[in-house]
């Protein structure tokens, strides 16, 4: 496990990256990867902006590069197989805590094979993190929590914005009573909460159908 989490992991490749005198723009949505010749040679951008390279790496993920970004016409046929016939992670509830008390574990994530009630999600199990163990996850004296768990993405396909917040709020409420069941009384210290769905999963990464480890 990377110190400070996986954004300290990355923002040291970047360090690195810059110092070799490389850029990066942040913030930026790629519509399209331009094709001449059978030979990528750019990008477009969201707000029309192009910008022209000698390679095109897409670190992302493939179904918006294949059937999005070069609009389905490149499809080798064992990926086109596996979109059609494999079956895919189910997309996932990430609800975090932050506490101001101090709660140590020894172990870093607890498996709950139970069923639960989160929300519209009927789940057969969730797991509990406790972020404890690095200090950079939490000012001193404090702790952050996750709750995870499955949850269908065809719940949330077509939620619309009033109920997805109200549903967002139901999360939250259930996820507290399982708080509740590991650390009693927890629910007197909990400072901040932040409920991430499928939807803000396929929003920042745009991960198909919000499977967040692909098939």
């Amino acid at each position: 496990y990377p110190a400070g989490g996986s954004l300290n992991f990355v923002l040291r490749i970047l360090n690195k990256y810059q110092k070799l005198g490389g850029t990066l723009s942040a913030g930026k949505r790629v519509k399209k990867i331009l094709i001449e010749d059978g030979k990528a040679v750019g990008v477009e951008l969201d707000d029309g902006t192009i910008h022209r390279s000698d390679y095109v790496i897409a670190a992302c993920d493939l179904h918006m590069v294949i059937y999005h970004m070069l609009d389905g016409k490149y499809i080798p046929e064992d990926i086109k197989n596996a979109f059609e016939n494999w079956p895919l992670f189910k997309s996932l509830v990430q609800v975090s805590f932050g506490i101001k008390k101090e709660i140590k574990e020894k172990q870093m994530m607890t498996n709950y094979l139970v069923p639960a009630k989160i929300g519209a999600t009927e789940t057969d199990s969730y797991s509990i993190s406790n972020y404890s163990y690095d200090p950079a996850m939490a000012p001193e004296g404090k702790t952050t929590i996750v709750i995870r768990f499955e949850s269908p993405y065809e719940i949330w396909e077509h939620l619309e914005d009033n109920l997805y917040e109200k549903e967002k709020e139901r999360i939250k409420e259930d996820a507290i009573m399982l708080l509740e069941k590991t650390y009693p009384g927890i629910k007197d210290f909990i400072e901040v909460v932040d409920v991430a769905t499928p939807l803000t999963d396929i929003k920042y990464t745009g991960v198909y159908r919000a499977a967040y480890e692909g098939f």
